[in-house]
């Protein structure tokens, strides 16, 4: 029996919600379009087991945040119905093969937010066969402090030739098997421009991500990943700092260790330090130097260069670029006397000089 054809109801236009206000009003601001509508071949490959095994359909709204490369990245669900159904889930697995025009400021490129609806309807009764393998095996974050991950040299020497001769961007996303500390039966989902190479330089990355042997629950990790990879032109140009995109945290130092480093003082006040530090496999950063200090001339600089060995970062970003060989800026912040340590901040790639 052959399955019942998909009838995607509209995939409504995307509803932005950007953080300026009116941003419509803004004759500066064009905002993000569909370059890569979702499809009804990308709805099937996710739809859940349980669900596409009784004929049934749901909704999902998701928010993301749109690159300026017009990747979709920080995804999370809104709304899912009915809840518990995994559509949500299965909405937010899709969202690597996805693909907008970015929106722009005066012209460039910026980071926005976007809202999506997506309709999962199914007419028909229950389908013969179904999805296999969506909701059956465990999906893998992409940012994380993989051991290995191919660093930003790595990513530059992979550069297609034919894309770097026109200075010509592109992403490629591939879906693979993590299993035994490797990334296996890869297969390419995504491809932007087509042509390019971009598909081929992503399959020439994948062999140097390695995972952890086994999970948190002691087990051998074995889990699907959508892995986004993605080439800009302005890492061809060997004078500018490396491109690597949004860093996120995988370990910061803890309360304990901030008070250690920095002695409470009967006056009070906010220590601000920022460190620039070089991010090494697995996360670690090392060369780190002083950046900023406040207030200066006591000794805070030193003290938070103690603990820099405290901080990971995740070694691939969501939007698909490298961490491994870029340099941050560690921000730490310290509160003396009796205020409890604020939360240090997001890492930021390293302004250039």
């Amino acid at each position: 029996m052959r399955r019942p054809a998909l009838a995607l109801l509209a995939i409504l236009a995307a509803t932005l919600v950007l953080a300026a206000p009116a941003p419509a009003a803004d004759p500066s601001f064009t905002p993000p379009d569909w370059q890569r509508r979702p499809t009804a071949e990308m709805l099937r490959a996710v739809w859940p087991t349980e669900a596409w095994k009784r004929g049934r359909g749901g909704k999902a709204i998701i928010s993301c945040k749109v690159s300026i490369q017009g990747t979709l990245f920080d995804c999370k669900v809104d709304e899912e119905e009915p809840k518990g159904s995994g559509f949500g889930v299965a909405a937010l697995s899709m969202t690597p093969q996805l693909l907008m025009k970015p929106a722009r400021k005066d012209g460039k490129p910026v980071v926005s937010d976007v809202r999506i609806p997506l309709n999962f309807i199914m007419p028909g009764g229950p389908a013969a066969g179904g999805n296999s393998s969506f909701g059956t095996r465990p999906v893998a974050p992409v940012a994380q402090a993989w051991p290995q991950a191919p660093s930003y040299q790595d990513v530059v020497a992979a550069y297609p030739e034919k894309a770097r001769a026109a200075k010509v961007g592109g992403v490629a996303t591939l879906q693979c098997d993590v299993r035994d500390e490797e990334f296996r039966r890869c297969q390419v989902i995504r491809e932007e421009p087509k042509g390019m190479g971009f598909a081929a330089a992503a399959r020439s990355l994948v062999g140097k991500f390695r995972t952890q042997p086994t999970g948190a629950d002691g087990k051998p990790v074995n889990a699907t990943i959508q892995i986004p990879f993605a080439f800009s032109p302005e890492m061809l140009d060997a004078a500018r700092p490396p491109v690597i995109g949004k860093p996120t945290w995988a370990k910061l130092p803890t309360a304990e260790t901030l008070r250690a480093a920095f002695p409470a003082e009967s006056a009070g006040g906010t220590v601000r330090v920022r460190l620039a530090c070089k991010v090494e496999q697995g996360g670690s950063v090392s060369g780190c130097q002083v950046a900023g200090e406040e207030p200066a001339g006591r000794g805070y600089g030193a003290a938070a260069l103690k603990i820099a060995s405290e901080f990971k970062l995740d070694t691939w970003t969501v939007e698909g670029f490298p961490t491994v060989g870029g340099t941050v800026n560690i921000p730490v912040r310290f509160e003396l006397g009796p205020p409890k340590p604020a939360a240090t901040p997001a890492p930021s790639p390293a302004a250039p000089k």
